[in-house]
């Protein structure tokens, strides 16, 4: 089933590309879960520096 969550689209070079999916599949997840979590856990550690990130309601 199609999902209505936002996407990006990130260029690699290709040795980190061969490197982030040995990482995948070490962690048994898809590039795009991967992906996520990645971001996620970034956000959550420039948050906990720099304070909440403020967005605007859309």
């Amino acid at each position: 089933m199609p999902t209505k969550k936002p996407r990006i689209q990130a260029l690699l070079e290709p040795e980190i590309y061969q490197k982030f999916k040995k990482l995948c599949e070490h962690d048994m997840r898809t590039e795009s879960q991967l992906g996520g979590k990645i971001i996620t856990e970034y956000i959550k550690q420039y948050e906990s520096i720099h304070g909440e990130i403020k967005i605007e309601e859309q």
